[in-house]
């Protein structure tokens, strides 16, 4: 059986993609909620790892450091990078600390994180690595600067990551949806016509598990009700 492996698997699409992942392979996953991450467990029978990836403790990222051991124990076959953090306050609004929490989050830390487990799937010689990005990765737009320059840099990395790899037989891809019905965007008007994040796990999964014959390098997902 393959083994998936998830981070912010406790909310929004990243609890999806567990969810619908454990119906097709072994689950781990990953988040911060205890409370989330029982229900998958005793529900799903997902296995769990609580933490932060923000986490460090004497110049060490123990959360990162024990997602990555357990990538390693569990053997994992597809890794879906799903952790993130967002924002809608303007530059001036935000304080040094917000800004640079979002930019570890989404960026620094995760970077950190892909590395240990890009070094697993090197070891074993094969593997598939998901990076949800989001379309602010490739257009920004108004009152998401940091948010948007997280998910550029992030789309960064990974397109040359993926040079890098191109022949270890680790693929590596990056899926940008648009907005979706997550708590992220519960502050939208238009909630109701967003993205259903089922639908986007769905793919995400299938990317994962089955569709190992193509090369998919980024994928940009839109809603068509506006």
């Amino acid at each position: 059986m393959k083994t998936l492996m998830v981070t912010g698997a406790t909310s929004g699409l990243g609890l999806r993609v567990a969810i619908v992942a454990s119906q097709l392979c072994r689950v781990v996953a990953c988040g911060r909620n205890s409370n989330v991450l029982t229900m998958l467990r005793k529900k799903h029978d997902c296995a769990i790892v609580q933490g932060d990836i923000n986490d460090w403790t004497l110049s060490e990222p123990p959360t990162i450091n024990t997602i990555a051991r357990e990538a390693q124990a569990y053997k994992v076959d597809a890794f879906v990078s799903c952790a993130g953090e967002y924002t809608t306050k303007l530059l001036h609004e935000m304080s040094d600390a917000e800004i640079a929490g979002m930019l570890n989050t989404n960026l620094v830390n995760t970077i950190l994180l892909l590395k240990r487990i890009m070094r697993t799937m090197l070891s074993r010689r094969k593997g598939t690595i998901v990076v949800v990005n989001s379309l602010a990765g490739k257009y920004a737009s108004a009152n998401e600067a940091v948010y948007s320059a997280s998910k550029f840099g992030l789309r960064g990395f990974v397109e040359a990551v993926r040079s890098d790899y191109a022949k270890a037989n680790v693929r590596i891809l990056s899926v940008y949806p648009g907005a979706m019905r997550t708590p992220m965007a519960y502050h939208r008007n238009d909630w109701t016509k967003l993205l259903d994040p089922v639908n986007v796990a769905k793919l995400i999964v299938d990317l994962c598990l089955k569709q190992k014959a193509m090369r998919l390098d980024d994928i940009e997902i839109r809603r068509t009700t506006y």
